[in-house]
């Protein structure tokens, strides 16, 4: 069974512990999307997308943590940009809790989206500015 997801060195920022939450987030994301699709444990994804969407939420704040600490320049767009995508994780993962929206394939295919679409986007951007700071100090 292949991955929804996989990770590549396309997406690294090159920042160890962003990376490894990026992986993290890519983990939780290939296990709510077997479970959906291969397992027939249905019982399962609730608890599974609770924990994507709570270490998404984590992974925003340990981001803003090092770019509030850093001076990044584009702290504000992308901290905007997190609180959009949060509200949107929230939303989604209370229809799903209450049975307001059904959880298939077509919710993890717009999260891997996302992710990617989040990572090669701002979060490239976040990872040149941190490349230059290491070269600075």
């Amino acid at each position: 069974m292949d991955p929804l997801m996989e990770w590549s060195a396309a997406l690294a920022t090159e920042h160890h512990l962003i990376d490894e939450q990026h992986q993290q987030m890519i983990t939780l994301l290939n296990d709510l999307h077997s479970t959906l699709t291969h397992t027939g444990r249905s019982d399962e994804l609730p608890r599974q997308l609770e924990a994507l969407c709570d270490f998404t939420m984590e992974h925003f704040a340990t981001e803003e943590r090092l770019m509030a600490h850093l001076n990044y320049p584009h702290l504000e767009r992308h901290r905007i940009q997190h609180d959009r995508l949060a509200a949107q994780a929230q939303e989604l993962n209370h229809r799903c809790q209450c049975g307001q929206q059904l959880l298939c394939s077509d919710v993890t295919e717009q999260l891997r989206e996302w992710m990617l679409d989040h990572f090669l986007g701002e979060d490239r951007e976040l990872g040149l500015f941190l490349q230059r700071q290491d070269r600075s100090e």
